[in-house]
């Protein structure tokens, strides 16, 4: 039997973010045309988005929110997907999709 892969398809993978991945999620966080549809409504310094990669838990339960790049099968960052407030009682949380327009 094949292993089903949860994370992966034939042409991306959601992965989580690593410190190579602060450029994008700079570009991404302070485009000042996505904060209407944002929780978002300040800029975000790359110290902080280091910050964010090196010190966050990356686990749903303990942050109550993850975010995970889009990778494509070349290796480029094709977006970013974040769940936010997360509820682990009822298992529903907000989601948030990023694609980059190339």
């Amino acid at each position: 039997m094949e292993e089903q892969k949860y994370l992966q398809s034939a042409r991306i993978t959601l992965r989580a973010p690593e410190p190579t991945d602060i450029d994008f999620m700079f570009h991404i966080e302070n485009d000042t045309r996505m904060w209407n549809v944002s929780a978002c409504k300040t800029p975000y310094s790359r110290f902080l988005l280091h910050k964010y990669i090196t010190e966050n838990s990356h686990d749903i339960y303990t942050d109550r929110q993850l975010r995970l790049m889009i990778e494509t099968t070349n290796g480029e960052i094709a977006g970013a997907i974040d769940l936010i407030d997360f509820n682990p009682t009822s298992r529903r949380a907000e989601v948030g999709i990023v694609i980059e327009k190339e």
